[in-house]
């Protein structure tokens, strides 16, 4: 037998030389470009540095290893199984050429593209394999592509986004002395709070029964009812709240060293700091006495298993991609959700929630609360600013305060919804977790009534950002149909009881970028630089063009005042009962959530379907899930009943394959522990109780 025409060393480096371009380059671009995955980890130099080298070398290594391995079993085998990896390598690189390209030809049938590509990846891969065998010159050209994860690590380095991280800038105090009254000042930010959400059924009102934590702040300070954010997504949304400053630049990192002017330190040379960011570093440590930095550090594997979910997303074809967990614009513990649940990913078992082990440091509540409760009274000025990344998805708390598995997004496909059904559901589970969030605020208040800070404090709220549930549109890139959902956010500013308010509601026209300026008007304190926002107690200007910015673009309007009442009147179309909301009322029969079934029971049970229940999982109330058995085509309307009361309903539609799927969730004050929930079919104004299968 003739000597393979590649020495074992060159093939090493081959396999090198291959696996850059199908993992290191697309990976390390990706995380290049989005310095906040390493931010939202709260990764330092070394773990950024550490992390390229896993990209750049784990999976050449690991093949090499391999090959090594079976030479030393059986010397003939280890060429046949190089040429086996050098196909699959070259087939992942032409996966990630041809994804695209077919989608593109073949747009109209979504679930021919993906077999297609796989199918040409793998061609390509065995035409390579051969060309490779045959042909010097490409052997020559691979070995040559040797030298490139040295080029893409030095790309990664010294000239991506990420560069910021591993060689921050210098950032100082800003020589500011605020002269006057030095009041405490409180600034918190939710995220993923659309203002239609708060609102009552006339659209121009705070729910004072829904949200009374807000309204009472608003009651005491001036709510700006027009106001809008400037970014659709946190790592920009945050930083312009903090800078008074439009998204001008791409893939800034959100940190101090990307946004140098911002309200810390402005305030740095006269205020103790305690900055809380989830998903950004704009609050230098040497500035802050407290700095969570993004909270508590990530446990390394969460930041391996999130790189891996990343590489993987980025280089298989997209037919393979359903099998890892979704990013759904959040920036760390993928699919890592409290007692997850996904009904959607069976594959993975419905116990995805033993996956997980590193839930601890995702306690959005907990970190809220931890927050709250370092705050107390202090001789020295000082400004506490406290992002929490809630109510944001998922969507896994009650109104009361309780939880539920995470049941996936139903209806959601590449972050755009496709079924009204899907965006109903999204919204219910949604505006249950805004109340939620209301709890919080209202702990927060009360503690700074405690501590005796109320009355004198500089309060400001607000949320970064909306969201879209409105069928056909994108979750959070914003278009036409969606501005009204992404761009208006609860505004509230309450000065210090020194400054009177004139008028609790102010319809000019706002934005985030004005908190900023705000801040420093009230301070009676001029910025130091120039910025976009304009105080908000001053003057009211000329109404002008807004915009959010989001992957790159801007979408502007020039609408005095979008149309916010269009997404309230849906939500209180869907579930509104009377002159209030019924939100656990998905299904028909809202109204009579809290009564008694044997009011509407008809006689017998349903004889058209059966359900399996998935068991419940400990310490979560008020939701029933399962799998239902049906020759009835279509919707199928179901009534949650426990203890002879209905708790809740919900209408469940036929999948793709044939079968119904059930999540319904149910007012967990009508729960109890002892006794188990039942399914029931509402059909004709009857209800009839659904036997297990």
């Amino acid at each position: 037998m003739s000597s393979p025409p590649v020495s074992a060393p060159w093939r090493a480096a081959h396999v090198l030389a291959l696996s850059s371009l199908a993992v290191t380059q697309p990976v390390l671009g990706v995380l290049g470009d989005n310095p906040t995955f390493f931010v939202a980890h709260h990764a330092d130099r070394g773990e950024v540095l550490l992390v390229s080298g896993l990209v750049a070398f784990a999976v050449p290594v690991a093949l090499i290893a391999v090959e090594l391995l079976v030479g030393l079993v059986r010397r003939a085998w280890a060429w046949p199984v190089h040429l086996v990896v050098m196909g699959l390598l070259a087939a992942v690189v032409a996966a990630g050429v041809l994804d695209d390209l077919v989608a593109a030809v073949l747009d109209d049938l979504p679930y021919v593209s993906g077999p297609v590509t796989v199918l040409g990846a793998a061609g390509a891969g065995y035409a390579f394999t051969r060309a490779y065998v045959r042909r010097d010159l490409l052997r020559s050209v691979v070995s040559v592509l040797a030298f490139a994860p040295a080029v893409f690590l030095g790309f990664f380095a010294f000239a991506s986004p990420t560069r910021d991280l591993l060689f921050p800038e210098a950032v100082a105090a800003a020589d500011v002395t605020v002269t006057g009254a030095q009041p405490p000042i409180f600034v918190v930010v939710f995220d993923e709070l659309p203002l239609a959400s708060v609102l009552t059924v006339d659209g121009v009102t705070i729910d004072a029964e829904r949200f009374p934590n807000l309204a009472r702040l608003a009651d005491d300070g001036i709510w700006y009812p027009n106001a809008t954010s400037v970014a659709a997504y946190t790592h920009e949304a945050v930083p312009a709240i903090l800078t008074g400053n439009r998204v001008h630049d791409d893939n800034v990192p959100p940190t101090a060293s990307g946004h140098p002017d911002n309200l810390f330190t402005f305030l740095a040379q006269d205020y103790d700091i305690a900055a809380y960011e989830q998903l950004t570093e704009l609050c230098p440590s040497d500035l802050c006495e407290e700095s969570s930095s993004g909270g508590p550090r990530a446990a390394d594997d969460v930041l391996y298993e999130d790189l891996a979910v990343v590489a993987g997303h980025v280089t298989l074809p997209g037919l393979l991609e359903g099998w890892l967990p979704t990013i759904n614009d959040t920036w760390a513990n993928f699919g890592h959700d409290p007692v997850a649940l996904d009904l959607e990913a069976e594959r993975m078992t419905n116990d995805r929630h033993a996956f997980v082990d590193a839930l601890g440091d995702y306690d959005r509540v907990g970190q809220f609360r931890a927050a709250v409760d370092e705050i107390q009274a202090r001789g020295a000025p000082w400004l506490t600013f406290i992002h929490t990344v809630f109510p944001h998805v998922p969507w896994t708390y009650h109104a009361d305060g309780s939880s539920y598995p995470n049941p996936g997004n139903t209806g959601l496909s590449d972050n755009e919804w496709t079924t009204s059904s899907g965006a109903d559901f999204a919204l219910q589970r949604h505006l249950l977790q805004a109340e939620r969030a209301d709890l919080l605020l209202g702990e927060f208040l009360d503690r700074l009534e405690a501590e005796g800070l109320y009355d004198d404090a500089l309060v400001v709220f607000t949320a970064d950002h909306g969201a879209s549930f409105t069928v056909g549109t994108h979750r959070r890139v914003p278009e036409e149909d969606s501005l009204a959902g992404l761009m208006p956010v609860p505004l509230v500013v309450k000065p210090p009881a020194t400054t009177p308010v004139a008028d609790h509601r102010d319809d000019r026209t706002a934005e985030t970028i004005d908190i900023l300026p705000t801040i420093a008007d009230l301070l009676d304190t001029e910025l130091p630089w120039e910025v976009d926002g304009t105080s908000l107690v001053g003057p009211v200007p000329e109404a002008h063009e807004r915009g959010i910015y989001a992957k790159g673009e801007t979408v502007s309007t020039d609408a005095t005042h979008l149309d916010v009442e269009s997404v309230v009147d849906h939500i209180w179309d869907r579930f509104g009962v009377g002159d209030h909301l019924q939100l656990y009322g998905l299904g028909p029969d809202g109204a009579l959530i809290d009564g008694p079934v044997a009011a509407v029971a008809g006689s017998g049970e349903d004889p058209e379907a059966c359900w399996s229940a998935i068991d419940p999982v400990p310490g979560t109330t008020g939701w029933v899930s399962g799998r239902i058995e049906t020759d009835q085509e279509g919707t199928l309307d179901l009534g949650v009943v426990v203890g002879g009361r209905i708790a809740g309903t919900t209408t469940v539609y036929e999948t793709q394959e044939g079968d119904h799927r059930v999540f319904a969730l149910a007012d967990p004050a009508l729960w109890s522990e002892d006794v188990v929930p039942s399914l029931w079919h509402v059909t004709d104004g009857a209800w009839f109780e659904v036997p297990e299968c």
